[in-house]
């Protein structure tokens, strides 16, 4: 690193903090401003409580990777961040000609990446006031499954603890309520890690890139071009996978026939639309997963295993709740008359 021989720096845990240099004529009154740099996810943080996070935040808009020619960068523009403006970067478009670039903007021929023949399972929700938003990078902690080492990466590697391959297999995809396909092999995923996301203005057309965002966390900018507000909020991300008990076979029975310790009585599985997987109740789906259920629209039969819409007879003969007698789901007869004498659900005074 260039800047070791003419700036001060501190080293602590991966981390290095570079002191900038700051001009004798410098106009505000600060003593220092520093820079630490991660260099293990090759992150910037601007540290200074004297600056306002509004301008912390729009000089570490600027990093694009490189520490050394960020840091020269933040020194030439110094005094521009500090009255609050931007300060306009030239960048060769590969035809000779200079392009200017603004923070967290991308060239019009910017081509979003993504794959349309996949069947994506990275749920996302956000709260945003554009149409089209992408996730080209996905980042993840991961685990490894030998010796449970805490790596976060966005691509496969080597585990740094045993050396074990660790896949990690993202496809963006364009879709309302998933942001791709991800898939891993000798690893458990920890959590989805904070990303950027990539979005078009959808006035104008302008391509932009956030920060890194993270549930619950909020980018808003107005467009360079028309000034139309622009805000995306992540209220949630889940990887969606299938249920480990899941064994489908037509034309044979469910594992007990459908019917589960919280209902013994219903003989078949709901396919939930907030996950799209199989359980035998809404109770087995809420202990398995740390979002809430959503009602149920289609079923699995416990004799014959043909997905259906929700009814109470299957085409093979079998009823959902066998007689008339028997409670199934809470939905089963409450006539005195009609109950059995076996059912612990009596009808009693």
């Amino acid at each position: 690193m260039g800047f070791m021989n003419r700036n001060r720096i501190d080293r602590k845990e991966g981390k290095v903090n570079v002191y900038l240099n700051i001009p004798d004529n410098f106009i505000y009154d600060i003593n220092e401003v520093v820079v630490e740099y991660d260099e293990v996810h090759n992150k910037v943080r601007v540290m200074s409580k004297m600056i306002p996070s509004v301008i912390r935040n729009n000089m570490e808009a600027y990093f694009k990777g490189d520490i050394e020619k960020y840091v020269k960068l933040l020194e030439c523009s110094l005094e521009t961040f500090f009255r609050g403006e931007c300060p306009e970067i030239h960048e060769d478009s590969g035809n000779g000609d200079d392009v200017v670039m603004r923070p967290f903007e991308l060239p019009r021929s910017h081509r979003f990446v993504m794959n349309r023949n996949v069947v994506p399972n990275v749920k996302v929700e956000f709260d945003k006031s554009m149409s089209f938003v992408v996730c080209e990078r996905l980042n993840v902690q991961i685990e490894c499954n030998r010796c449970k080492r805490k790596v976060r990466t966005h691509e496969s590697m080597d585990c740094p603890g045993c050396m074990k391959r660790l896949d990690v297999l993202y496809i963006p995809t364009l879709s309302i309520d998933f942001l791709g396909f991800l898939k891993l092999g000798g690893c458990s995923l920890i959590l989805l890690d904070t990303s950027k996301y990539q979005f078009s203005c959808d006035n104008c057309q302008m391509n932009y890139e956030t920060n890194e965002l993270g549930v619950g966390d909020v980018f808003s900018m107005k467009c360079y071009e028309c000034f139309s507000n622009m805000r995306i909020k992540v209220m949630q991300m889940m990887l969606i996978e299938k249920n480990k008990g899941e064994i489908i076979k037509p034309g044979h029975p469910l594992p007990n026939a459908g019917a589960c310790k919280h209902y013994k009585k219903s003989y078949r599985w709901f396919r939930f639309p907030c996950c799209n997987a199989l359980y035998p109740c809404d109770i087995c789906h809420d202990e398995d997963n740390q979002h809430v259920h959503e009602m149920a629209n289609k079923m699995v039969c416990g004799l014959c295993s043909k997905e259906q819409g929700v009814t109470k007879e299957c085409a093979c003969g079998m009823k959902m709740n066998r007689s008339t007698t028997f409670w199934e789901g809470g939905k089963g007869s409450r006539n005195k008359t009609t109950m059995s004498k076996k059912d612990n659900k009596k009808y009693s005074k």
